[in-house]
């Protein structure tokens, strides 16, 4: 009797390995096709939002290009918001998205326009939160904190030494006139001159 239920299972159990190849394969081709639908709408949608965020910053870049240095930290609110409406109600053509390496040039000559005064904002900045920073860090990391600390304070040590060392070396190098005073001795000129 063994003989016969094996019999008839071994035909049973083929069957269902050959409906489960079927089913396995019909599931693997449904995940490949959502995988790949997935990564197409992932791909269309970073591109898109590359070009949205150039946009982006291209206008940011404008703006600021456009304002005065001296009105850089009063942003008045109405602008924006009257910009905003304007691009709502006037849904024209979309301009092309600039490059990220024309936008970085054009950052760039944005800062280096306005360097001096971003970079004493950024040095008053630092030097208001200095200490509420190094009390935080103390707390926060001790000993470990000290010893970058300390680091620090050499490397900006060294960096103050060389900056003023050059500055001198330039203030050195720079053209000045000469005066030359020369003293004629009446005595010593006699005693060299040959002949007399």
């Amino acid at each position: 009797m063994s003989n016969t239920v094996k019999e008839r299972l071994q035909p049973e159990f083929t069957k269902a390995k050959q409906e489960s190849r079927l089913r396995a394969a019909r599931i693997s081709d449904i995940l490949k096709s959502a995988a790949t639908m997935t990564f197409d709408e992932i791909k269309g949608g970073s591109v898109e939002l590359n070009t949205l965020t150039r946009r982006s910053v291209a206008e940011l870049l404008e703006e600021l290009n456009e304002v005065p240095a001296e009105s850089v930290n009063e942003v008045p609110i109405n602008d924006s918001e009257t910009q905003l409406s304007a691009e709502v109600a006037d849904p024209a053509a979309p301009k092309s998205a600039p490059t990220w390496k024309d936008l970085i040039t054009i950052a760039l000559q944005l800062v280096r326009d306005r360097k001096g005064d971003w970079f004493q904002q950024f040095k008053a900045y630092l030097n208001k939160n200095a200490a509420q920073f190094d009390g935080d860090m103390t707390e926060d990391y001790g000993d470990r904190y000290l010893k970058v600390k300390n680091v620090f304070q050499r490397l900006a040590t060294w960096l103050k030494n060389a900056q003023s060392s050059a500055a001198t070396t330039a203030a050195e190098s720079e053209s000045r006139p000469v005066t030359i005073e020369v003293v004629d001795d009446d005595t010593t000129a006699t005693e060299t001159q040959p002949g007399q």
